[in-house]
């Protein structure tokens, strides 16, 4: 006779649909992660994150450029920070980027423009728009 506090446990045939179901998710999650190119290069869909850091009172519009075009990022909203990042598509082999800082609205004709700025994936840009335009600066944060 059995035990009264012992239960009967039965195989269900849906919890073995529900952890495959699970696994075979978890790994299609995973499947569109940049793999590391361990020769030195960076890996092809990799992207590098720029953190905006807007000190100035109208919204800013952020350029990159990696050879002549400009391409717009995103924009930060004035007295505000956002995060920005490099499309992939826009990946440089030499990890050459410049960016233009454009604020709408603004009197100022001027638009900041950083000279060329050395950075692969795993750093972080850290954009800094000062109040006056050309007094912004830029780092890296590895």
């Amino acid at each position: 006779m059995p035990d009264a506090g012992a239960r009967e446990i039965r195989y269900h045939p849906s919890w073995t649909v529900s952890v495959l179901l699970f696994g075979l998710l978890t790994a299609a999650g995973c499947a569109d992660r940049a793999t590391p190119d361990f020769r030195g290069r960076p890996a092809q869909n990799a992207t590098i994150p720029v953190d905006v850091r807007n000190q100035h009172y109208a919204d800013v519009v952020v350029r990159v450029s990696r050879g002549g075009a400009w391409q717009r990022i995103g924009d930060v909203t004035g007295n505000s920070s956002g995060r920005l990042a490099i499309p992939a598509a826009l990946a440089s082999p030499t990890g050459d980027y410049r960016f233009r800082v454009h604020a709408i609205g603004s009197a100022d004709d001027t638009d900041y423009v950083t000279e060329r700025i050395a950075a692969y994936p795993g750093a972080v840009i850290v954009l800094t728009v000062a109040p006056v335009l050309r007094m912004s600066s830029w780092s890296i944060r590895n």
